[in-house]
């Protein structure tokens, strides 16, 4: 009755184990990145809500007193939980765009938004400046 019933033999249980073996290993690997993709998209929601609030606040500043040019460059720091970050406030001339990038850390997100400063603090003329806030992280 038991005559042509074989058993597994060793060779195909250890070639068993082995490929279940890599299979761990691989999926381990995984969700390791899966870990460090989550964790870099939190500081990036993180760095994203505050850029917006600071923007906001300086917005709302800049439209309830206009000030006038120039308009000194600001940073401060903000936390988020156990989260750390820099933020740096500047404004540039609308036809030419460009910023300092010094004190920015390995990682930054930049926000902008339009606002009206006076020419002068004599004057009442109004000129759109583009207003860039920075939220820079090191993780």
């Amino acid at each position: 009755m038991f005559k042509n019933e074989r058993g597994v033999t060793l060779v195909e249980v250890l070639a068993a184990v082995v490929l279940l073996g890599i299979a761990v290993i691989i999926f381990v690997n995984l969700s390791g990145y899966t870990l460090l993709a989550g964790k870099k998209s939190d500081y990036k929601t993180a760095a994203l809500r505050i850029g917006e609030k600071v923007l906001n606040e300086k917005r709302a500043e800049i439209a309830a007193s206009a000030p006038a040019l120039p308009w000194t460059v600001s940073s401060s720091t903000a936390d988020d939980g156990s989260l750390h970050f820099k933020v740096f406030v500047q404004q540039t001339d609308m036809a030419s765009p460009a910023y300092s990038k010094t004190g920015f850390g390995s990682h930054y997100l930049s926000l902008n938004a339009v606002a009206l400063f006076k020419t002068s603090s004599a004057s009442s003329d109004l000129v759109p400046r583009l207003l860039t806030v920075t939220v820079s992280w090191e993780e």
